[in-house]
């Protein structure tokens, strides 16, 4: 039989191997929760729009989560010495920017490392206020749902974009901006809608829109919004890549708009 001291010094050894276990299980799934730049990311596809405005995805990304490639929400865009950059995630050839626009803080849009690597003397970052309270010691500019700023010849606009009817407001909530840009409207749709306050009146250049359904639009639904507002150009993002939404989003957009796929030659 074994002593008090031998059953004290079993349950420490099962302790620890208790934690050990527990130790394990969190670093793995910390490390499913990082991304990757994708195998399947392509060199920047350069979209030029009126006035020679560029615009440029930050590519694909892996999400070890759920083991999928994913086109994200991020984009350059560049206009003589204007640099802007929305939601960037794992850029590459960073540039310095003169604003970075952030749309909510779930990790595929808004990480400091990118932040970082974007930063310059003079940079700007316009986010939601929660997320402003994260980028403490940053050049911050808060934003909400219908504000407006004007910066010399660059204007831009907020429109809300809820990620989750559910959710508590305040809490991760998602918005999307109006850019304007040398005569282009840029409209980022942030991640769950494309805003009702929108129409077609609003001559839209360019929309950036979500199509993969989960806390997004699913493509049926963005495919009747986007031929409401009837954009000059379209371009679909946050989606994952084996998905079929991609190409019921192409077949449903009127033919009168321009459509564009940047993870991929097309």
């Amino acid at each position: 039989m074994l002593t008090f001291k031998g059953e004290m010094t079993m349950r420490i050894i099962a302790s620890l191997i208790l934690l050990g276990i527990i130790l394990i299980l969190f670093s793995v799934k910390s490390v499913k929760a990082k991304f990757t730049r994708s195998s399947k990311r392509a060199a920047p596809i350069d979209l030029v729009l009126k006035n020679n405005v560029h615009l440029s995805s930050c590519g694909a990304v892996f999400v070890y989560s759920n083991k999928v490639d994913f086109f994200t929400s991020s984009f350059k865009i560049k206009s003589n010495d204007l640099v802007i950059y929305i939601d960037p995630m794992l850029v590459d050839l960073p540039e310095k920017a003169d604003y970075i626009f952030i749309t909510h803080c779930h990790k595929e849009h808004f990480t400091t490392e990118d932040i970082d690597l974007l930063m310059g003397e003079n940079t700007k970052i316009v986010c939601p206020e929660y997320v402003a309270d994260k980028l403490i010691g940053y050049p911050v500019i808060a934003v909400g749902p219908m504000d407006e700023k004007r910066f010399g010849d660059f204007k831009f606009s907020v429109r809300p974009s809820s990620n989750d009817t559910n959710r508590k407001e305040g809490i991760c909530e998602s918005q999307g901006y109006i850019l304007e840009v040398d005569e282009n409207k840029i409209y980022h749709a942030g991640e769950n809608g494309i805003d009702g306050s929108i129409i077609k009146g609003d001559k839209i250049t360019l929309a950036l829109v979500p199509i993969d359904g989960d806390e997004v639009m699913d493509s049926l639904e963005t495919i009747r919004i986007v031929n409401e507002i009837r954009p000059n150009v379209v371009v679909p993002m946050h989606y994952d890549l084996r998905q079929n939404s991609l190409d019921i989003f192409q077949k449903g957009i009127a033919e009168d708009i321009d459509f564009h796929v940047l993870d991929k030659i097309d």
